[in-house]
């Protein structure tokens, strides 16, 4: 017998009924010096098991993957197969943005005594569909151990669709491919992935306190990071139990909205008594903020000293700003479906397979509509900015470029239409680098030579105007305040929401007012505003950061000055959305949103939600506009995601036209009687 069999336990393969319930995605404990701390790695592994948990992932994302060396890996995959033997599942994390390096990661985890193997998309480049076929059927052909796709989009930028996933099911049947872990966790995705693959393959989310939701979609266990912390409950929850359910979700907001979650874990699991050392740097710092929010749910107890140092007082997480009022998603969904909306462009094969950041209104009794082009991915060079003309809204002209498409590094966005008593403008961002489609290339930018220009409609065509605002990316074209100023938000270079107002109604000088900072902790973007009854100007933000909630901000000065952001109780698909007033009898306004309020069926939803006149502004009924849970791109590309999205509106002729992009790749108009 070779002397590496001697040495080294054999694989403990599972078969595809043993691997389910819950596996806990450990924490790597390291000490002072940075270097694995083997003797923590084992407390900490006692500590879970003893808690009843069903298995443990090693070197997964939570286990801070990406800065452990082969050798280290090769220590924690050993440590957890003799410490769990006979006792739980040891799925030990393989991803790499290489295939030779998962292959030979997945084979190490099977020298080692692991059960199985976690092998993630691979990420820095996104791959195609048919890279990830080839990925996954070189590893799996070559494994000497079961495997699991791994699917997180928010580390890797794969938004890996349902299809796609069965497609590499479909194409390894037979193999020891067995399983899938989706931390795009939405109970309408699961159900959909479950239509397609065999009953025996396994699909594995996170939120062990929905475990009913995603039980009842098909999901077979929780592979799940917060269970370092309540390992017990989350256990309990997966049996069956709804005790500690609350505490438990409340632990998970916590940290689905940190900045770094890893770091919040280890600093929570210190106050536990359990220490396992911090992240490596530079990621090693915890908001001491979020720690106390954190601390507070679990009810550890804080020293004064503590107490001090925290920068916000020390309570449970915030209880979230009413916006909707007696109506909700589930009864919109229920709604009978409206008509499809009017084609305006669609992507083929001898056209730009892109369309997206579409924007209408109307100029002397014309339509027009504008929006953003690409060849193929969104925001790479060569993107452009399109427009065409209606009489009637429903039938439109062949679209035309707006500039003309050149070899330059600048990528062109729609940015807004604007008319005014002068005549017709639009807005154009232009930039020459996307941090998240380029990398960044100086830290902290996420838009390289940002700036928006000025075009105005001239009878024939867009003449250029030149800049109309450095460092700006408009969300939207400028809108009349009731004084007769103008106001546009949007962001700047480095991704904080901001908004430009006039000084006067001629919208010649603006100024620049911070509606929220971007900060590790908050990621707030895209926004749109209203005004309420009583001159409140409201403007609302999407939120990148993970709460999918939408969040809200307000002035009562006119907009010299904006109140902190609170989330508040609508959900949200994080999405860009469009907030507007529409006329209602007795020459009333009503506040409207046209949004994607459904976390579960992403962008597939589009609604209006409108407000009953109150002064307080939340909307008390929701209507659905386009639904369409299997709606899917018909072409790959960068980015691409199904679903309406990016609404925009206009009023006109006793009618509420509604514009938005279907799959990043059409342009639709839907007409909505008022």
């Amino acid at each position: 017998m070779p002397l590496k069999s001697l040495l080294e336990p054999a694989a403990k393969p599972v078969s595809k009924t043993s691997l389910k319930g819950l596996i806990v995605a450990a924490v790597t404990p390291f000490d002072d010096g940075e270097g694995v701390s083997l003797p923590a790695f084992t407390a900490h592994l006692e500590f879970l098991l003893e808690s009843g948990v069903d298995g443990i992932c090693v070197a997964g994302t939570t286990g801070e993957a990406h800065t452990l060396s082969s050798g280290e890996r090769t220590q924690l995959f050993r440590t957890a197969a003799k410490v769990c033997e006979g006792r739980a599942t040891v799925v030990a994390g393989a991803g790499a943005t290489t295939t030779r390096e998962a292959r030979r990661l997945v084979n190490l985890a099977a020298d080692c005594g692991c059960s199985a193997a976690l092998v993630l998309t691979p990420w820095f480049e996104v791959p195609s569909e048919e890279s990830l076929l080839r990925y996954f059927a070189e590893v799996v052909e070559h494994a000497n151990l079961p495997i699991l796709l791994y699917h997180n989009p928010s580390r890797t930028h794969v938004a890996w669709q349902p299809e796609g996933i069965a497609r590499v099911v479909t194409a390894l049947a037979g193999s020891k491919l067995m399983g899938i872990k989706d931390s795009f966790a939405q109970v309408g995705r699961v159900q959909r992935l479950r239509e397609l693959v065999p009953a025996s393959f396994k699909i594995f989310c996170g939120a062990p306190h929905q475990w009913p939701e995603f039980q009842r979609a098909g999901t077979d266990g929780s592979i799940d990071g917060t269970a370092n912390l309540l390992p017990a409950i989350a256990s309990q929850l997966l049996a069956g139990s709804g005790e500690g359910r609350e505490q438990f979700a409340a632990a998970s907001r916590c940290l689905e909205t940190s900045g770094n979650y890893i770091a919040l874990i280890k600093a929570t699991l210190a106050k536990l008594g359990r220490p396992c050392g911090v992240p490596r740097r530079p990621f090693d710092q915890a908001d001491v903020a979020e720690v106390a929010a954190l601390c507070e749910t679990l009810h550890v107890p804080l020293t004064a000293a503590e107490r001090t140092r925290v920068s916000v007082p020390v309570t449970p997480p915030p209880v979230p700003m009413p916006l909707l009022r007696n109506t909700s998603v589930a009864e919109c969904i229920k709604g009978a479906l409206p008509p499809v909306g009017t084609p305006l462009y669609r992507a083929g094969d001898a056209s730009d397979r892109y369309a997206h950041h579409p924007c209408i209104t109307v100029h002397e009794g014309t339509f027009f509509a504008a929006w953003s082009s690409g060849v193929t991915h969104e925001d790479s060079p060569g993107q452009i900015v399109k427009y065409a003309t209606s009489a009637d809204g429903k039938t439109w002209s062949e679209p035309k470029d707006v500039m003309a498409r050149s070899d330059a590094p600048e990528r062109w966005t729609a940015a807004g239409l604007w008319t005014r008593e002068d005549g017709l403008y639009l807005l154009c961002t232009r930039y020459t680098l996307a941090r998240y489609v380029d990398g960044e290339r100086t830290p902290g930018v996420c838009w390289e030579d940002l700036a928006t220009d000025l075009y105005r409609w001239n009878g024939r065509v867009w003449e250029a105007l030149g800049l109309f605002a450095d460092d700006y990316y408009a969300n939207e074209g400028p809108r009349r305040l009731r004084d007769g100023r103008w106001m546009t938000v949007g962001v700047n270079g480095r991704h904080d929401a901001v908004a430009r107002i006039s000084s006067d109604a001629t919208g010649t000088r603006w100024d620049r007012v911070t509606l929220s900072p971007r900060s590790t902790t908050r990621k707030l973007t895209e926004p749109s505003w209203l005004t309420l009854a009583d001159g409140t100007l409201r403007v609302l933000l999407r939120d990148d950061g993970g709460s999918r909630r939408i969040w809200c901000c307000e002035s009562r000065d006119g907009g010299r000055t904006f109140s902190t952001p609170v989330i508040t109780d609508l959900t949200d698909a994080r999405a860009k959305f469009f907030a507007l007033q529409l006329p209602a009898s007795g020459g009333e306004l009503c506040n409207a949103l046209i949004c994607n309020p459904s976390p579960g069926f992403e962008r597939k939803l589009l609604a209006l939600a409108l407000s009953d006149g109150r002064g307080d502004g939340a909307f008390t009924r929701m209507l659905p506009l386009r639904f369409n849970p299997l709606v899917e791109p018909r072409y790959s590309g960068l980015h691409k995601a199904p679903g309406f999205e990016y609404p925009n509106a206009c009023v006109e002729r006793g009618n509420l036209y509604v514009i938005y992009s279907v799959n990043k790749e059409n342009i639709e108009v839907q007409t909505v009687p008022l």
